[in-house]
């Protein structure tokens, strides 16, 4: 049986690169693209895919750490492998958490795009990053116990913590996300319960730990 693949990236030419790679694979099979985050939530629910590779920026839409944690509650069996130039342990842990299976930079050299489908397809995780040990022994470490709050946070709760430890105004996020000034205190009032906090600066201070200023 073939692996079912999702191409996820707002660059034509990328999407037709990763083609390019996997065209002679016969146990791999491309069923679709898309070139930002909603799309690619949006297909990843309609066509079940085995296996999402996808960018993490893809403008205009959500950020993909958005749709990561978005598909991941609809569809918890479907492998992620994040295709991206961040460069970042903080986003890397922070993809892990919300539930990615593989994590490549674009700048990458010395990895096997088929065999990384395979890989993480087969259950086990893949990490092209100089820290990749550092990156799996923290995740698993916190994850063995579950004690990690951030776990927790919904898709749009990241997505509000995000904007507030940016400094936007409750009345510029609401028309962002177009919520309600009142739903979206509510929100940040879960926000601020579920991780413990209650100053702005630390609401700072956590977003960044969780590479959540990246957004």
């Amino acid at each position: 049986m073939k692996i079912k693949v999702l191409i996820a990236d707002d660059h034509s030419l990328v999407r037709a690169g990763i083609k390019s790679l996997l065209k002679n694979e016969n146990d791999i099979e491309i069923i679709g693209e898309a070139k930002d985050g909603i799309e690619t939530h949006d297909k990843a629910i309609e066509l079940s895919p085995d296996v999402v590779v996808m960018d993490l920026s893809m403008p205009p839409g959500e950020f993909g750490l958005v749709t990561v944690k978005r598909i991941k509650e609809r569809k918890p069996t479907i492998k992620i492998i994040v295709l991206t130039m961040l460069d970042d342990i903080k986003i890397v842990l922070n993809t892990l958490r919300n539930g990615v299976n593989g994590y490549i930079l674009k700048s990458a050299d010395d990895f096997d795009l088929a065999k990384v489908i395979k890989k993480v397809h087969s259950g086990e995780y893949y990490i092209n990053h100089d820290k990749a040990t550092e990156c799996l022994i923290e995740f698993f470490k916190k994850n063995a116990v579950h004690s990690h709050e951030f776990l927790s946070l919904s898709a749009r709760e990241q997505e509000i913590l995000s904007y507030t430890a940016k400094g936007y105004s409750n009345k510029e996020i609401s028309e962002m996300l177009y919520l309600s000034v009142k739903t979206l205190e509510g929100y940040q009032t879960k926000i601020r319960k579920k991780i413990g906090v209650t100053s702005k600066s630390d609401l700072v201070k956590y977003a960044h730990e969780n590479g959540l200023l990246n957004f």
